[in-house]
This record gives structure tokens, sequence and C-alpha cells, in this order.
């Protein structure tokens, strides 16, 4: 059921139990959603409908059944457009109203927010709206929050909500959750996944598939941007790889100086949240990523879909091009009307296909063995109590001696 509400219903009680404006019995009812992205309807009606289609109301609409319940979500309609025989909108999830909730600027003082975990982030950045009197949104808590977050000071002023959700996506990663006014984010699939026990399977209902490979984030020499003009370089070795991938990666860093006793200190710890950061991404980053992209029949079981939402994980066999892996739902369209996928995709495999991919496998397990070796960087400093020279440690780099700290010898790498 799809029904229409006005612009300013967002906050009503019934919006779940009452007709609103109107039922609409639409021509064309698309439902697009993807994994930290795009989460919108094609909404399409005859003209009869044309006075109840304003840029602003509020779409209530029952997505995928799960569990033998119609879930019931929000939308907004944007971009009207109207022709001879029919109108049609753009309703996007009311979650896009975040980016219109700007935090506002405060001219008595400092307004930082001392926060010491993910989660008190979106908290403070939602409660600054609530001053305005928006107060129709509300922070899904997934305590423990993100691993690797560590206290830092944040001022929100001028940004809008949705802003900083991002920001915090890109800084740290996670899995957007969007259900009606709820947001939050998911340090890891295993909050959100479901495990649907459905395997797409050649001769069955695959239909094809396709495997790609993305080098767009391999890095062979990194050099890493900071905060206050900080910048390191780094070198990945990676075995079988002779071309040269080298990369230049802007970090955020939430480091406070406030925490620090002097500014060599704070100096120190920059650099170590740079280094810290810039090996993550070097050891996720040494090797191609493996997208497949799988045409398939997805049904039902037992009158339940066999696809419910994103991150829903799903088993794909090949027995003829040798592929058994585990996959997430990362993104997909669906016919609200005629209740069927259009389109699905899949992402972020658990295995990979055997052959090459194998010896890709083989490859990522040997260097996570020495991953502590693969990252020194230029600037860095090295002690040992040997005699040796860092280079006939087997270290890779230009060395120059720096001094003698009691029984070790300090190296600097200068190049």
């Amino acid at each position: 059921m799809i029904k229409i509400f006005g612009v300013d219903d967002l906050g009503a009680d019934d919006l779940d139990t009452s007709n609103g404006d109107c039922i609409l019995i639409p021509k064309k009812a698309v439902l697009h959603k993807y994994e930290n992205s795009d989460y919108y309807i094609d909404l399409e009606a005859s003209l009869d409908y044309l006075e109840y289609f304003e840029q602003g109301r509020i779409v209530v609409v029952d997505v995928l059944e799960y569990n033998g319940f119609n879930r019931k979500d929000y939308f907004r309609m944007t971009n009207i457009t109207v022709n001879m025989h029919s109108v049609s909108a753009k309703c996007m999830h009311v979650s896009y109203d975040l980016f219109y909730r700007i935090i506002p600027f405060y001219y008595d003082g400092d307004h930082d927010h001392l926060c010491d975990s993910f989660y008190e982030v979106l908290y403070a950045a939602n409660d600054n709206i609530h001053a305005l009197g928006h107060n129709d949104f509300t922070v899904r808590d997934y305590d423990p929050g993100v691993p690797n977050f560590e206290e830092a000071t944040f001022n929100f002023d001028g940004k809008s909500v949705g802003q900083v959700i991002f920001d915090m996506l890109d800084a740290y990663g996670g899995y957007l959750y969007r259900w009606k006014t709820t947001f939050g984010i998911a340090p890891t699939r295993d909050w959100l996944v479901e495990d649907r026990d459905f395997t797409i399977r050649y001769g069955k209902n695959l239909k094809g598939i396709t495997k790609e490979e993305n080098w767009e984030d391999v890095a062979t020499q990194l050099q890493a941007i900071g905060k206050d003009g900080l910048n390191r370089m780094y070198i990945n070795s990676i075995p079988g790889v002779t071309f040269a991938y080298n990369k230049v990666v802007e970090f955020q860093q939430n480091v406070n100086p406030n925490q620090y006793n002097s500014d060599s200190a704070y100096e120190d710890a920059l650099v170590a949240d740079l280094d810290a950061q810039a090996l993550k991404y070097l050891q996720e980053n040494f090797a191609p990523k493996l997208n497949y992209t799988v045409d398939a029949r997805i049904g039902e079981f037992d009158g339940v879909p066999e696809i419910t939402d994103l991150e829903n994980k799903v088993v794909i066999i090949d027995e003829h091009l040798g592929i058994d892996v585990e996959a997430y739902v990362i993104g997909f369209d669906y016919d609200l009307i005629g209740k069927k996928f259009l389109t699905v995709e899949f992402g972020n495999y658990t295995n990979s296909m055997k052959g090459y991919n194998h010896k890709v496998n083989q490859r990522i397990g040997n260097l996570k063995k020495d991953v502590s070796l693969i990252a020194h960087p230029i600037g860095s400093y090295f002690f040992t109590n040997l005699t040796d020279t860092p280079n006939k440690l087997g270290i890779d780099g230009y060395w120059q001696y720096v001094e003698t700290v009691g029984s070790e010898k300090a190296w600097k790498r200068v190049g």
C-alpha cells in the first residue's frame, strides 16, 4: 500500500494506521536501495492524482515483507514531473531531511564537543538541531560502537547532520541504518546481516555471473596527508606486482591537542595516529578487490522473499567456474507493484574464485603475517641493540645513524 500525507505530517502519530490524504494506485513504483548510498522510490501515477503530487509531501510505503509483516517506511516527494498522461516524482527517504538540518553557528564562545564514543558524535550533532525545534529524528545506538575510535573533539557548527553522518562513514567506515525517522551507523555487518539460508546455484537460479578485478585502491607507495601539514611516505612491497601504484590519500585526524602537555607530545600522537591509519589502508589494499555481477532469479520461500533487505547473506555457487562464495546484498531495485526484484547487487565476498584468486588469497595471508614490517615511513626511527644497519636486518630504505640511547642505536629513515 502507498499512502500520501501532508508536508508537515512527518511526526504524526497515525502515519502507519491512517490512510492519509490519499491511497495511491500507482502506474510505476520502483524502490532503489543501496548500501551507504541511494534510498528512494521512483513513483508514477495517472493525472487523477495530480493534486496529491506536491514537493515535500510524505509518502508511506509498504516495502519488502518480512516474517509475514509488511514493513512500512517513510519517503518525501521531490522533483515533480507532469506530462500529458501522468505525474511522477522521485521520493527520497526521509533520512535525507538530515541534510537540511543545519547545526547553527555559535558566536558566544567555544562550542567543541568532546566525544568518547562514536555514537556520542551522532547524538551531539542530532541534539544541536533539537534546539531549533527539529526533534523528529532519533539515533540508533550500536554500542560498543566503531572499533579504533578514540576520544576526540568535534565542532559541528555550520554542518548538516547528514554531512556529519557521511563524514563519520568516510573516516571510520560502517553501515548506514535508515528506517522511518531513526538513523545510525552499524560498526559491522553483524548488527544488520541476516543469513537467509539462500543459495544461488548454476543450473538452478543462476542466470549469469561476471568477475571484475578492481585495482583502484591498491598502493605500492602511499603518500599519507594528515592534520596540520603532516605528511608521510610509506612503502608497500607486494609480491608479484612490479608496476608502481603510487597513491596520495588524505586521512582525517581527530587528535585533540588539549589532551597533551607539550607540542612535541601532540606531534608524536599525530604521527602515531597517521601511521596507524596508513598501515590499516595498506593492509586493506595490497590486493585487488574482486567484484561479481550476478544475474539470478530471486523468488519466494514459504511466502517470504528470498531476499528481504540490504546485508542479507547468501551463498553463490558455480561449480563450472569454481565459484563457491558467501556474499552480501549491497543494493537492489525492487518493483513494488509486481513484487519482484529487478536487479540485485552482491558484494564483499568472503571467499574468491579458485585459480588466480586462490593465489591472491595466499598472497594476502602471507602478507598479513608480516604486516608490521611493510611500512617504515621516511622520517621514522628504528632502534636496535645490534651493530648492523637496518638494511642488513632486511629493512628497506636509506637509514642515517642518529645517536646511541643507552644500549640501543637510533637510525632515522631519510630516503
